[in-house]
C-alpha cells in the first residue's frame, strides 16, 4: 500500500471512532464540536476531496474517446459525490446556525486544520497512473484551491 492509505485510514478513524465506539452527548458544546469534526472529516474531506479527486482520472478516458460509456458512468458518480458534499456542507451550516456558541475563531481554525490535513493527505498520494507529476499535483496552487473550496463554507 502507498504510505498515504494507512495515513488516510488513521485520519478518518480518529473522527469516526468517537462517533461509533463512545457515547456522544450532543447536548454538550464539546459533543457538538465532535459531531461537527466528524461531519467535516467524513463529508467534506472523505466524500468531497478524497472520493471526488479519486475519480477525476476517469473522465480523461472519455476525452480521449476511450471507454466512453465508462466515462459517462463516472460522470454520474461525480455528480453523486457532489451531492454528498453539498448535503454535508448544508448540514454543517444548519448545525452552526442553531448552535452559535460553536462559532468561535478557535473552532474555525480547528476545522480549517482538519480540512488542510485531509487535503495534504490527498495531495501526497502517488500520481504516476494519473500522468501528473507529484510536483504538479502537490503544487501550492492545487493545495490552496482545494483548501479554499472545502473550507470556504465556514471560515
Amino acid at each position: 500500500f502507498p504510505v498515504t492509505i494507512p495515513a488516510k485510514e488513521a485520519y478518518i478513524m480518529r473522527y469516526l471512532k468517537r462517533m461509533t465506539e463512545e457515547r456522544l452527548d450532543i447536548e454538550t458544546v464539546e459533543g457538538k464540536k465532535d459531531f461537527i469534526r466528524n461531519l467535516v472529516a467524513y463529508s467534506i474531506v472523505m466524500e468531497g476531496v478524497w472520493f471526488y479527486s479519486g475519480f477525476m482520472v476517469m473522465p480523461s478516458f472519455r476525452q480521449r474517446n476511450q471507454l466512453r460509456n465508462f466515462g459517462s458512468m463516472i460522470n454520474w458518480v461525480l455528480r453523486d459525490e457532489s451531492l454528498h458534499l453539498k448535503f454535508g456542507i448544508s448540514l454543517i451550516h444548519n448545525i452552526l446556525e442553531e448552535n452559535t456558541e460553536l462559532l468561535t475563531e478557535e473552532f474555525a481554525a480547528e476545522i480549517r486544520n482538519i480540512i488542510i490535513e485531509g487535503v495534504d493527505l490527498e495531495t501526497a498520494r502517488p500520481t504516476k497512473s494519473l500522468n501528473v507529476t507529484r510536483s504538479q499535483r502537490s503544487s501550492l496552487a492545487y493545495r490552496d484551491n482545494m483548501i479554499s473550496f472545502c473550507s470556504g463554507f465556514y471560515v
